[in-house]
């Protein structure tokens, strides 16, 4: 490895280092002060955690060429909390998750990556055939 290289990538080392401390310094004080109000408040921390947990996952999945669905996704995840949260105030509960994920199942067999018809599946791809 040359040293230009070498230094760049420390130097983005370090930077990102500080970053995280920083975030860690600012966050652990309001994580402690939110969590010990509890409440709404504590269920819209843990409603950013996911969201930010999944939004990262879907990026890491694009980055392999997945294409998941995002927005559908997330939203599947943030019912839970919400769902535990207010677990007596609907009865129908099951069947509106089963709905949303016979939902996103359907969607997934139905979709097209928009290119000549082709399934965005390698596996179903019989268009090279």
């Amino acid at each position: 490895m040359s040293p230009a290289i070498n230094a760049a990538a420390r130097k983005t080392f370090l930077h990102s280092t500080l970053l995280r401390v920083l975030a860690s310094v600012a966050f652990i004080p309001c994580f402690f002060i939110v969590t010990r109000r509890g409440g709404y408040h504590f269920l819209a921390l843990i409603d950013v955690v996911i969201f930010v947990g999944m939004w990262e996952f879907y990026g890491m999945l694009e980055a392999k060429g997945i294409r998941p669905y995002r927005a559908i996704g997330i939203l599947a995840g943030l019912r839970f909390p919400g769902t535990c949260t207010f677990r007596n105030a609907n009865v129908r509960e099951p069947v509106s998750d089963a709905c949303v994920f016979s939902a996103i199942m359907t969607l997934e067999l139905t979709r097209r990556d928009g290119k000549n018809g082709d399934s965005p599946h390698p596996s179903t791809n019989h268009s090279s055939v």
